[in-house]
């Protein structure tokens, strides 16, 4: 389910998907808000693009943590949204937007993303920085890949009945929800498990993408386990999950389940649904990886369950 704002703008550029160029027409297909956009670039191949910014993390981290974090998790984030489209990625761009004092962190922040780089194999195209007067530390990406061929396009639209959720497990907070984990810091003991950079799934997903295509792959960010409802189609995710990351344990103390589970990613950092004859290999080549839940049909809207209780 989209804010109005979202849905505002989703409605605004719906019918202005399609560019002309010299060469002829380029077309955006796919399912519109999932993770990455998808772009028939003809002869059979996709360029799948996006941009994430690290939000308020970069604010509440500086005196707690290494800024090559950052840098870490603004590559993590938008390579996690390509991963969901069957994309392989292939370039990266940083824009920084930071105020004079704060300056000196830029250093740390790009040496994140290029040791990102280089450890998944992804060009550092080019990127931006603005130091300006009267600004708040800000810093987003934009991430391109290839998808090979239509057979390796995944929007979400092969979701079914019976399908089957499996979780792989996060690398504890990740990038989000740190607005309201900041408010609430008092239930923080210790700083040093919740500043750990966001996990890459790209030694999970891939090897997966050369055995079975999954019908969805869902990065749990801004929204927590409602990500879910990006997945077009009317659908119940019955999820049945018991977290075993100890900051988790802290923050469940001061928030309320469904806070929990729209705010936060609770220990699961990506989920990939699959289909019931493909669950025994997909867990041989998954990491830290568990069955969660089941996917419901339903004629009603989209509905999270965890645990019994709706998280909408």
């Amino acid at each position: 389910m989209l804010d109005d704002v979202t849905q505002c703008v989703v409605d605004r550029i719906k019918d202005l998907n399609v560019g002309q160029t010299e060469s002829g027409f380029y077309k955006a297909v796919g399912t519109p808000n999932y993770f990455a956009s998808i772009i028939d670039i003809h002869n059979g191949q996709y360029l799948a693009t996006t941009t994430d910014g690290v939000g308020s993390k970069v604010e509440h981290i500086l005196n707690h943590a290494p800024c090559e974090i950052i840098g870490i998790d603004c590559f993590a984030m938008n390579i996690n949204d390509l991963l969901c489209v069957g994309a392989n990625p292939i370039g990266f761009q940083n824009h920084i937007t930071t105020q004079k004092d704060l300056a000196y962190i830029v250093p740390d922040v790009i040496t994140g993303i290029v040791k990102s780089c280089k450890d998944n194999f992804v060009i550092l195209t080019g990127g931006e920085t603005e130091v300006l007067k009267d600004t708040k530390l800000h810093i987003s990406g934009s991430a391109y890949g290839i998808i090979a061929n239509e057979n390796f396009l995944i929007d979400g639209s092969k979701v079914e009945d019976g399908d089957i959720i499996i979780g792989l497990e996060s690398n504890g907070v990740h990038a989000n929800g740190w607005t309201a984990l900041y408010e609430r810091r008092e239930c923080i003991p210790s700083w040093a498990k919740v500043v750990l950079p966001t996990k890459i799934y790209a030694d999970d997903i891939n090897p997966l993408m050369t055995r079975i295509r999954p019908s969805a792959i869902i990065n749990i960010t801004g929204g927590g386990f409602r990500n879910l409802e990006r997945i077009p189609g009317n659908f119940i995710y019955d999820i049945k999950y018991e977290n075993k990351q100890s900051v988790f344990n802290d923050i469940q103390t001061v928030f309320t389940h469904k806070e929990l589970y729209t705010t936060f990613n609770m220990g699961i950092g990506m989920m990939v649904i699959v289909k019931p004859k493909d669950l025994d290999v997909s867990l041989s080549l998954l990491s830290c990886a568990r069955v969660i839940g089941k996917v419901k049909d339903t004629i009603n809207t989209s509905t999270v369950i965890v645990n019994g209780e709706e998280i909408q």
